[in-house]
């Protein structure tokens, strides 16, 4: 069973949203931080078409739907079920379901959102597909905000400071409190990519060397995993000055 299929499965099982959004309970009010961070990031505009890749239950979509023109939803069947149920009354939220790199699309997007995805891909050359897809989807002015990337180096440097040491404590803490949900029963034995500051350097250089600007930028304190992940900003080749 993939990742992919993994979150399809926890989906049919209706697991709290947090979880399904690959984060744990303890992180929920955290989590509610993220739309705003990526739409600060990403500038939404009323004309924007937006795709959404690896949307699970609209954390980011939903918000963003309530702004732009359109909003394509791209992921499992059975997460996007979870998710039409919470869209009823939107009429500018598309579904498209499937794994990302098997599905084929007819239009190009001024914003994509990638967010919370790479981390649960199986390895760097899927990374590396997942990003030069997405790149061709982005138009000539358009955004892309690749986000949650897990750095292990720079989750290392924080561990190692006073700071990440007293963090970890009351994490240990929070996750013994709380109540547990067990996701076991779901079976996810799937390996999933290890980036550190190389890997995630290299990813800037794909980018880059397709005639996009990538910035590597990062995420708030008061995010789910704020102190140890990162995100990457690319800026289509004829967006200008407007993000600087």
């Amino acid at each position: 069973m993939t990742q992919f299929d993994f979150y399809g499965r926890i989906a049919e099982a209706g697991v709290e949203e947090t979880l399904q959004n690959g984060r744990y309970l303890t992180q929920k009010d955290a989590e509610a931080f993220v739309p705003e961070d990526v739409s600060r990031k990403l500038l939404f505009a009323s004309e924007d078409v937006v795709l959404d890749i690896g949307c699970g239950l609209g954390i980011n979509a939903f918000p963003a739907s309530r702004i732009v023109r359109e909003v394509t939803c791209v992921d499992h069947g059975s997460v996007l079920s979870r998710l039409r149920a919470k869209c009823s009354g939107e009429n500018n939220i598309v579904f498209k379901e499937g794994d990302f790199l098997e599905l084929s699309f007819k239009e190009k997007y001024t914003k994509i959102i990638m967010y919370c995805v790479v981390p649960a891909l199986p390895d760097m050359d899927v990374v590396r597909s997942f990003v030069d897809k997405a790149l061709c989807l982005l138009e000539p002015k358009g955004l892309m905000l690749i986000g949650d990337i897990a750095n292990v180096d720079k989750k290392r440097r924080f561990q190692a400071s006073e700071q990440g040491r007293q963090f970890e404590e009351e994490w240990a803490r929070k996750r013994a409190d709380e109540k547990k949900t067990d996701l076991s029963q779901y079976i996810n034995d799937n390996k999933t990519v290890v980036m550190g500051d190389d890997e995630v350097i290299a990813l800037l250089g794909q980018i880059r060397s397709q005639g996009f600007d990538a910035y590597l930028l990062p995420q708030p304190k008061n995010l789910p995993f704020g102190y140890t992940r990162e995100d990457i900003l690319v800026v289509g080749p004829e967006y200008g000055n407007e993000v600087r």
